[in-house]
């Protein structure tokens, strides 16, 4: 019997889940399983080391993600509070719960088409959804469903939550058990997706609501709609533990705190094909198999650069190449108020031929268009901050305001002329206010072609064995005398 885990969350999923990618790939090896997907909340961030280390050890990589779903519109940001009738011992005050705000729903990538749709989607979901989540609505989904593989996911699933009694994944009274509505859902996926959605069954060991909601699918929809999966935020049986500690940092909870959110089960590992075996219908387990079968798409990982491109309205019928060397040859002439100074001639002829060679033409042109857009709408930026104020080009665009002639600052700090091949584009810090970063953004959008987009970069810094330690001790309310003896090291 083949199995493929199609609902797997890493490290990515931020206080969510312990899972490194690559113990994950090594266990699917171990398991003999040839196929597994990454489904991390509300981003696709393990895609590249994802990509890499199932390229590495011969596994078939399936990117996707568990989205959230606003329960009416993504523009919605504000909820009622639901009263429980329950006071605070100490306040003396009511406790207020949450209103329901997002359900999940599992989008995978079934080809190139549909992993573009998926990178909006997650775009979107930050820049117009965001509601202690990131959300994206039906609306959204009815426009980039093309090459997408949809299913139900857990039993917050945007069609579960209404097949639960009232209890939401959390355990709480959020919304109210409403098959019809259920129904409803289910028929606006099957139409938007069509053959390619599923059902999620799962087995977590939770009870009589996942039993219940299991029979309420099979009852009434055909075998072949139907996935076995396991919901995984910790790769083994034995991690659990850690993985409930791990939950209390995200809310700012202590371990033994009573009242705090943890987990429903503690069978939210990376199961075996042979464990899958024991909980469910050959023929469920099959169709995970096909699912697998249908993703055409891998992430390219040829190591290749690709530079933004100007619209040809832009360049006025020249190439980025002449309107590089005649915005540059101005630029420094004005720079020098018209003079004529053979060294700083000479420096921006090499300059300039490396940037021509290494194709970053059109790159620079961009940020020099940016940067004389924010001094004209006066938005403060930097001088010059880091290796780019080496760069007799870059002071001669207005990039930066430090004369490297004058300063004595090496050119090759920035761009090496000995390796540039398939060399990565330079990284320039532009340092302008956050409150005016949108407008930023839209400025530089019209000068890139139609078919292209600009993208944010996300950094996500991970805890180091001392930290790790403090953290955990916290948690457990130690008195915290081990950190001393603690190396800082990784």
């Amino acid at each position: 019997m083949n199995y493929v885990n199609l609902h797997c969350h890493t490290a990515y999923s931020l206080l969510d889940s312990i899972i490194r990618i690559d113990t994950l790939v090594d266990k699917v090896v171990e398991y003999g399983q040839k196929a597994v997907a990454v489904t991390d909340h509300g981003n696709v961030a393990a895609a590249v080391k994802f990509t890499k280390a199932c390229k590495e050890r011969g596994i078939k990589p399936i990117l996707g993600c568990e989205m959230y779903v606003a329960p009416d519109t993504r523009w919605r940001k504000k909820y009622e509070k639901i009263r429980t009738g329950e006071f605070d011992a100490t306040t003396q005050k009511e406790i207020l719960r949450d209103a329901h705000s997002a359900s999940h729903l599992i989008l995978l990538a079934k080809n190139e088409v549909g992993w573009k749709n998926l990178c909006t989607l997650c775009t979107l979901a930050y820049e117009e959804g965001f509601y202690k989540k990131p959300r994206i609505d039906h609306e959204l989904l009815a426009r980039y469903s093309e090459g997408l593989i949809a299913t139900t996911a857990c039993m917050g699933g945007d069609i579960s939550v209404h097949l639960k009694a009232g209890l939401d994944v959390e355990g709480e009274g959020k919304t109210e058990f409403d098959p019809w509505l259920a129904s409803m859902k289910f028929n606006f996926y099957v139409q938007h997706f069509g053959d390619d959605f599923y059902i999620e069954l799962q087995d977590h060991g939770e009870g009589h609501v996942q039993d219940s909601i299991n029979e309420w699918y099979r009852e009434r929809y055909p075998d072949e709609m139907f996935i076995a999966s396991n919901d995984c935020h910790y790769l083994t049986a034995a991690e659990y533990d850690v993985h409930d500690t791990f939950l209390c940092c995200n809310v700012v909870k202590h371990k033994n705190d009573p009242g705090r959110w943890r987990f429903p089960t503690t069978q939210a590992y990376l199961r075996s094909t042979e464990e899958m075996e024991q909980l469910f219908y050959p023929h469920e387990l099959e169709n995970t198999v096909k699912v697998a079968d249908k993703i055409e798409f891998e992430l390219p990982m040829t190591g290749t650069w690709f530079i933004p491109k100007l619209h040809k309205e832009t360049l006025n019928g020249q190439t980025p190449e002449e309107v590089f060397t005649r915005e540059c040859i101005a630029g420094l002439s004005n720079r020098l108020h018209g003079k004529e100074d053979p060294k700083y001639k000479a420096r921006l002829d090499f300059e300039m031929a490396v940037f021509i060679k290494a194709g970053f033409c059109e790159y620079t042109l961009i940020l020099w268009d940016l940067m004389d857009w924010c001094r004209r709408s006066d938005i403060l930026t930097g001088d010059g901050r880091g290796s780019g104020a080496g760069s007799c080009v870059l002071y001669a665009l207005g990039i930066t305001n430090v004369d490297p002639v004058l300063r004595d600052c090496p050119f090759e700090r920035f761009i090496n002329p000995g390796r540039l091949e398939n060399a990565a584009p330079p990284d320039v810090d532009l340092d302008f206010p956050q409150s005016r970063r949108p407008g930023c953004h839209r400025i530089s959008s019209p000068k890139v072609r139609r078919e292209q987009r600009l993208s944010n970069w996300d950094v996500c810094d991970t805890w180091r064995f001392r930290a790790h330690t403090e953290t955990r001790g916290s948690i457990r309310h130690s008195t915290g005398r081990s950190k001393p003896f603690v190396p800082l090291g990784p």
